[in-house]
């Protein structure tokens, strides 16, 4: 009955031990092509992400920045100053 027992325990540690892995941590990203198809997909994913249409990207370049910002809608016209910032997006491969 005790070997039994032993046996059981081992076989429960193993199960448990071997459910258990790494969460894996996101790596930075670049887009590897520049072209209309890519940029039109990204262009569609940040209109979905940020719910809005008119989408302009800050100066940063998707095939050498992982970062990827998106400039805010420009002020109204009762509006003399702006407080808004970019909304930043990160490129990321899991």
């Amino acid at each position: 009955m005790r070997a039994r027992a032993k046996v059981i325990a081992a076989v429960i540690g193993l199960a448990l031990g071997a459910c258990q892995s790494a969460a894996r941590t996101p790596a930075p990203a670049l887009l590897m092509q520049g072209d209309s198809l890519a940029m039109e997909r990204l262009m569609s994913e940040l209109t979905t992400e940020m719910q809005r249409t008119p989408i302009d990207l800050g100066p940063s370049d998707p095939t050498r920045s992982p970062v990827i910002s998106v400039l805010p809608l420009p002020p109204g016209p009762l509006e003399d100053r702006s407080l808004a910032m970019p909304t930043l997006f990160h490129l990321e491969w899991d």
